[in-house]
Parts: structure tokens; C-alpha cells; sequence
């Protein structure tokens, strides 16, 4: 199980019960530092792992859900090809909006791809000596609207 501070699952569960549309819900979590930790510091298996022990315990209590909720939002930061076939087919009923989590999620989102582009630098005039010759420029572009080119490395 992941260790959380009182105060943080405290805020969780604040903001699970005071949410009233799972846009909300995704929107305050996605905010959220330790959600951003969680997406950062467990693999996309891990996080699903954490979702269903919640589906597993008979009884869950608030501070449950709200973890989940959380490692659920996680999987959606995570920028990894194995985080969206997780997402796709996460079974997790005692999440009343996990659907509609993953459904604003995909909604949003867009591919992104990186490249490497060549990019020569002009040469100038053509009396050009050693030291101002032409030199080459290697330049990485992210292609996408939203990209966040970040290390997560347990994927």
C-alpha cells in the first residue's frame, strides 16, 4: 500500500466528497502534488494493482476510494503506450465515475511524438574561415498540444 500524510489523503477525501461531476473530480486530482508523485514513482502496472485492492475489500472506507481515485488519475498523467490499454479495459465498479474518468481523459488526449530534426545553420558569406564554418544544428521537436517530456522510467 502507498503511505500517505493525513493531511494529503485528508484533501483527497475532501475533495471526492464535495465532487459533483467526475470532471471535477479528475480536475482537482490531476492538480494534485501527490497524484503527480504517484504518476512519477509507480508504474502504470503498480497503480492498477493498488485499484484492485480497493475492488477487492468488502468494506472500503473513504480514504480507500480516494486513493484509488487518485492512483486511477495517476494513470492518466503517466505518458506511457502501457498506461492507455490499462485505462482501457480497467474494470473498477466501487469507482462510480472511473468510466467517465477515462473518458475525459481520452477525450483528451493527443499523441505525442518526438523527433530529431537536422537544422543547418546559414553559412553566411562565402569567405567563411575555419572557425565560422558551417556547423549543423540537432534540434528534438515535440509534436502535440499538451506534451510533457518527462522521464518515467518503471514503464
Amino acid at each position: 500500500m502507498i503511505a500517505v500524510s493525513p493531511n494529503t489523503i485528508e484533501d483527497l477525501v475532501g475533495i471526492v466528497i464535495s465532487a459533483n461531476t467526475p470532471r471535477y473530480l479528475y480536475k482537482h486530482f490531476h492538480r494534485s502534488e501527490f497524484v503527480a508523485r504517484l504518476a512519477e514513482t509507480h508504474s502504470s502496472e503498480a497503480l492498477v494493482g493498488i485499484i484492485r485492492e480497493t475492488q477487492a475489500k468488502d468494506l472500503r472506507s473513504a480514504e480507500d476510494i480516494a486513493l484509488a481515485y487518485a492512483c486511477l488519475i495517476a494513470l492518466t498523467i503517466r505518458p506511457s503506450t502501457k498506461a492507455l490499454p490499462l485505462l482501457a479495459t480497467l474494470d473498477a465498479p466501487s469507482l462510480a465515475w472511473s468510466r467517465e474518468i477515462v473518458e475525459i481523459h481520452l477525450s483528451a488526449f493527443v499523441p505525442v511524438a518526438a523527433i530529431d530534426v537536422h537544422v543547418p545553420t546559414p553559412t553566411g558569406s562565402t569567405t567563411d574561415t575555419s572557425s565560422h564554418a558551417r556547423k549543423d544544428t540537432r534540434v528534438k521537436l515535440a509534436l502535440g498540444a499538451s506534451a510533457r517530456m518527462e522521464a518515467f522510467p518503471n514503464d
